[in-house]
């Protein structure tokens, strides 16, 4: 199993639509193939620093995912709200 770890960093006054946004992209997340699980987490002491923590079976079903998203436009959406966002994958 793999965790993907992304770090959000959103642009200033974007925190909680970004969030709201997240909510939703991460129920669907949970659905797609090799996903085990997906949640969100907001950063007390800095808002608009959000990370989400998915497991997925493969590093490269997170990949594909992640393709996925580019595809449709759906991650150019999420990103305009951002400053910057990174993944890291932890096994």
């Amino acid at each position: 199993m793999t965790t993907a770890i992304v770090h959000f960093h959103t642009a200033e006054g974007q925190a909680e639509n970004f969030a709201n946004a997240l909510t939703g992209a991460l129920e669907f997340t949970r659905t797609q193939p090799g996903c085990q699980g997906a949640t969100m987490h907001i950063n007390e002491d800095n808002p608009n620093h959000i990370i989400a923590i998915e497991q997925w079976d493969s590093s490269d079903d997170h990949k594909a995912y992640v393709k996925g998203l580019e595809e449709s436009g759906e991650l150019a959406k999420m990103a305009s709200m951002l400053d910057s966002f990174e993944s890291q994958y932890f096994s």
